[in-house]
C-alpha cells in the first residue's frame, strides 16, 4: 500500500490530539514490527498512528477504501476523498454543504461525538 505520512509540528499533534482523541473516536498509537520503506529508500520498523475505536468505514455496503492510497489487489471499494465524505455528510448532516459539515466537524466536539 502506497500511503503518506505526515510530520507535525508540537502544536499541530497536540491539536491533533485534541480533535481525534479528545472526541473520543480514536486512540494514539504506535503500529510496531512494520516494514514502511519512504521513497529515498530510508525505513522504518515503528510509526505513531490515530487507530479508530469504531473499526473501518462502513456506509452500509460493507468497508470502504481511498483510491488516493494506492494498493495492490485491494480488497475493497475505492472512493475519492471528496466522494466519501459527500457520503458520510449525505448520512449524517444532509442539508449542509460539505465545507460547513467540516467545519462544524472541526469546531464542535459535541457534533463529533454525535456523529460517531
Amino acid at each position: 500500500v502506497l500511503l503518506f505520512v505526515l510530520y507535525l509540528a508540537p502544536a499541530e499533534l497536540a491539536r491533533m490530539h485534541e480533535v481525534e482523541v479528545g472526541g473520543g473516536n480514536y486512540r494514539y498509537g504506535a503500529l510496531d514490527d512494520i516494514r514502511l520503506t519512504f521513497a529515498d529508500g530510508r525505513g522504518v520498523s515503528s510509526v505513531a498512528t490515530y487507530l479508530s475505536r469504531h473499526g473501518v468505514l462502513d456506509l452500509g455496503g460493507g468497508p470502504l477504501a481511498l483510491d488516493a492510497l494506492q494498493a495492490v489487489s485491494r480488497r475493497f471499494p475505492a472512493l475519492t476523498a471528496r466522494s466519501l465524505l459527500v457520503q458520510v455528510r449525505d448520512a449524517l448532516a444532509p442539508l449542509a454543504t460539505v465545507e460547513d459539515f467540516l467545519l462544524r466537524l472541526l469546531s464542535d466536539q459535541g457534533f463529533r461525538i454525535d456523529c460517531t
